[in-house]
């Protein structure tokens, strides 16, 4: 089982979410969330209580005020997770758009099972890759942490673009110390 690679559905029809969900599953990954809405899928990337998903296969039109596009845009601020996009829309403009995003994979519906099965391992290799590279011991919500402090962020910029407190993010730069055996966060950023 490929335990650690957590998957999310953004899809508002529920016969294609459940024919993807079916898909992951044969692939051997655990079974994957579902949102249909860009509030509700939003909510996981803010939550500090559950982990992030490490793939979002997102729809480009789903319910609500705001798309699949604007979705992916909030979430590539947030979180360094892979994207697989599909639609049933392939005009020149929509493309435009999606490749500003930079996913990893763009599906037009209707596609096969085979070529959403092969744009999921590519994400899923890439997650391996990225994962081995680390020479340091961080959980995902670590090495957001790093990551932004590697980009400048002091604690308080972190904890509001993570949307969690300030005491948080003191734990969490202690605890990636300690069990990094690492005296300062210069060492841990040099291992990345």
């Amino acid at each position: 089982m490929k335990t650690d690679f957590k998957i999310l559905i953004i899809e508002d029809e529920l016969i294609t979410a459940e024919s993807i969900k079916d898909c992951i599953l044969s692939g051997g990954f655990i079974e994957p969330q579902i949102k249909d809405n860009y509030d509700d899928a939003i909510l996981l990337f803010h939550s500090s209580k559950i982990s992030k998903p490490n793939l979002v296969i997102c729809d480009i039109q789903i319910k609500g005020l705001k798309n699949g596009i604007d979705l992916a845009k909030e979430i590539r601020k947030i979180s360094a997770c892979h994207i697989i996009f599909l639609t049933a829309n392939n005009k020149s403009s929509i493309l435009d758009e999606i490749l500003e995003i930079e996913p990893d994979a763009f599906l037009v519906k209707p596609f096969t099972e085979s070529q959403l099965k092969t744009a999921i391992e590519i994400c899923f290799k890439k997650y391996r890759n990225e994962k081995s590279k680390s020479k340091i011991n961080l959980s995902p919500r670590e090495f957001e942490i790093v990551k932004l402090i590697k980009e400048g962020l002091s604690s308080k910029e972190i904890a509001e673009k993570l949307f969690i407190s300030l005491e948080t993010v003191h734990t969490h730069r202690r605890k990636i110390l300690a069990k990094n055996n690492s005296k300062n966060f210069n060492e841990i950023i040099n291992l990345l």
